[in-house]
């Protein structure tokens, strides 16, 4: 005959029985549109399944409880009692609240007990699918880097550069300016854009010639 104590077996049991919690209240969320699992709804599920197994709990005892303005902050310690041999299973969570009123310690009180009996019975969001944490700590692939624009790509010229092109008062120093952006022109892809204006420029100082 085992001598183990029997609480290990019936929390095993009431994990097996309890499933999953899945995220359906808007309580007081309705603002912002996002759904959790409130502490009434765990325990509406819980209870009738810590019967069945003869566990009573979560017993708390407050650990510590700090409160400053409207935020309250509260560690407490938990256990799990067996009712059949007395044997028990302890652990221990925060919970951190604010109101504006009167009700933060209660807040607090509500988020670390129901954090507590998630955590120490993996309490699952749906029957395989993964919680949310798991979610957002899992790898994401990474976003295809974007390709870079053509070269000759169409794209407007920055005004000092335009300015700077058609201030020039010759065709020699014309040249000199457009040789000094075409660099720049060729790795941001507004050649095109440089060359349609120097070649306007160039139309403007190039003397008429009548036809013979």
């Amino acid at each position: 005959m085992s001598d183990s104590p029997k609480i290990y077996a019936a929390l095993q049991a009431v994990m097996a029985d309890i499933g999953a919690i899945p995220k359906a209240s808007q309580a007081g969320n309705e603002k912002y549109g996002f759904k959790f699992r409130g502490i009434d709804q765990v325990l509406t599920k819980l209870a009738p399944v810590l019967r069945d197994h003869k566990v009573m709990g979560p017993v708390p005892r407050v650990v510590s409880h700090h409160v400053e303005g409207n935020r309250a902050l509260l560690v407490s310690e938990y256990a799990w009692v067996s009712l059949e041999d007395g044997s028990e299973v302890r652990g221990s969570t925060v919970g951190e609240a604010t109101d504006n009123q009167d009700k933060a310690s209660n807040k607090a009180m509500s988020i670390a007990l129901k954090y507590f009996i998630i955590q120490s019975l993996c309490i699952p969001v749906e029957e395989g699918v993964l919680d949310e944490q798991e979610v957002i700590d899992s790898p994401k692939p990474k976003a295809a880097a974007p390709k870079p624009a053509p070269k000759s790509a169409t794209v407007l010229v920055p005004l000092d550069v335009d300015q700077f092109i058609q201030e020039a008062a010759t065709i020699e120093q014309l040249s000199e300016r457009y040789a000094s952006c075409k660099p720049d022109a060729e790795a941001e892809g507004w050649l095109v854009g440089l060359n349609r204006i120097t070649n306007a420029q160039k139309a403007k100082l190039t003397p008429n010639t009548p036809k013979p």
